[in-house]
């Protein structure tokens, strides 16, 4: 058999299937960027487990527009700028891989503005780009995840993605309770918090936590 280099695009999809390997690792490195981007609230929403829709809403710093083409080109950051930063960097993400491996397996679209900006814009993975009124801080929608895979998808688990999602925001909600936190799972709100501090946010949390308390969570994975 013929050793030949891949083209381009397969490369592309092999290494965001790699970044991408679940619902879960999409809002994860969302929720990175929100919070590198200081936001002090962040909502999350999904659909059927975050198969159908993902969608994560901060008030951060926003995005110039001036930055745009880069959004979905694989490492371009705005976190490192050379080799020099490697040891220094205290960013909870820095590879530029996030957007550029979701928009290989999913339909992306961010909406941002920044502070000092009167307009914001969108832009989608397929190069769309328009001015918009919006807040200040980014939302980034990420819908059909592994459509182009139907066996990822036909593995789907919905139900345990969601609950694996939640039980990430909850532990994300304890770890940084300074920060206000909702999701709703298919239109239900599951966590809500007020970036009150731990003892509020543990209250908050104790409130939706059911049959599930806080105690019961156990250890989370990066």
């Amino acid at each position: 058999m013929t050793i030949r280099v891949l083209p381009d695009v397969v490369v592309g999809r092999i290494a965001a299937g790699e970044v991408i390997t679940r619902p879960r690792a999409a809002v994860r490195e969302l929720i990175d960027n929100a919070l590198d981007a200081g936001a002090t609230r962040i909502e999350i929403e999904i659909v059927a487990g975050g198969y159908d829709l993902i969608a994560v809403h901060d008030d951060g710093a926003g995005i110039a527009a001036a930055d745009a083409g880069l959004l979905f080109t694989r490492h371009a950051t705005s976190k490192l700028d050379g080799i020099d930063g490697l040891a220094a960097i205290r960013t909870l993400g820095f590879r530029g891989e996030a957007l550029a491996s979701m928009s290989a397996v999913a339909d992306v679209e961010v909406r941002t503005r920044q502070v000092a900006e009167t307009v914001g814009w969108r832009r989608t993975n397929n190069g769309e780009q328009s001015p918009l009124a919006r807040r200040a801080g980014t939302s980034v929608s990420v819908t059909r995840l592994f459509s182009r895979y139907p066996v990822r998808r036909d593995g789907a688990t919905p139900l345990a993605e969601a609950r694996a999602i939640r039980k990430l925001v909850t532990h994300l909600a304890l770890a940084r309770p300074e920060v206000s936190w909702t999701m709703r799972v298919d239109g239900r709100l599951t966590v809500m918090t007020t970036g009150g501090g731990l003892r509020a946010v543990m209250d908050e949390l104790d409130e939706r936590s059911g049959s599930a308390p806080l105690i019961a969570l156990g250890p989370i994975a990066a």
